[in-house]
């Protein structure tokens, strides 16, 4: 006879050494480095990560180190994980432009920067 069995065996949770979090973190706090996407290269839940990185703060010297000697050493990051802040100059604005499209309808408002304030002001009148 031939059983069914009702309830499939639940996904053990998994479980992740010291070194390994405190691998994770120091590639975290890496200049530009994007938590979100370590996070999935690992196939880990960002969630998870950023708990790491708050207990990690918290609790530095006794969560994530296993000897004093020891320092986690930072996981290698790809080119494409980097973030790299790119300065454009160009002349300062002479106006506030703005576009709202909705539907097939465009509104199309230039503010000379000098009135910011009170262009400030009329859009929120406008949006109440």
């Amino acid at each position: 006879m031939d059983t069914i069995t009702l309830n499939p065996p639940r996904p053990r949770r998994r479980r992740y050494s010291r070194e390994f979090k405190a691998q994770i973190v120091a590639a975290c706090k890496q200049t530009g480095t994007s938590v979100a996407a370590i996070a999935r290269r690992h196939d880990i839940n960002d969630n998870i990560v950023h708990r790491w990185l708050r207990e990690a703060e918290i609790d530095a010297p006794n969560l994530w180190h296993t000897t004093p000697s020891s320092t986690p050493t930072p996981l290698a990051s790809t080119p494409s994980d980097t973030f790299v802040p790119v300065q454009i100059s160009s002349p300062s604005p002479v106006c506030i432009h703005l576009e709202i499209a909705r539907h097939d309808l465009t509104l199309r408002v230039d503010w000379p920067v000098a009135q910011a304030q009170a262009c400030l002001h009329t859009l929120l009148a406008l949006l109440r």
